[in-house]
């Protein structure tokens, strides 16, 4: 009998790019100057900024909803909602 092994490459918690809030704060207004938006409210009016914006920070941060949720000031709902 022959066994098979599979390697898996898990990704460590600590490998996220955005380590902190501050770090997610720059990072946000990195975005918001590429876009030449002003303001963080009027930019996240559109669902396709808001949503990829979240699941950006859902996939390289440690971030919780919650802390999330308060950096954007967004519904803790809409946050929840979006796919990785």
């Amino acid at each position: 009998m022959t066994e098979e092994f599979i390697d898996i490459n898990e990704e460590k918690a600590t490998d996220k790019t955005i380590k902190s809030e501050a770090q997610a704060i720059k990072h946000i207004e990195r975005v918001l100057k590429e876009d030449k938006a002003v303001h963080l409210k009027d930019w996240l009016i559109n669902k396709d900024n808001r949503n990829g914006l979240i699941g950006y920070l859902k996939d390289n941060s440690n971030l919780s909803t919650r802390q999330i949720t308060a950096i954007l000031g967004v519904n803790r709902n809409i946050v929840q909602r979006v796919k990785r």
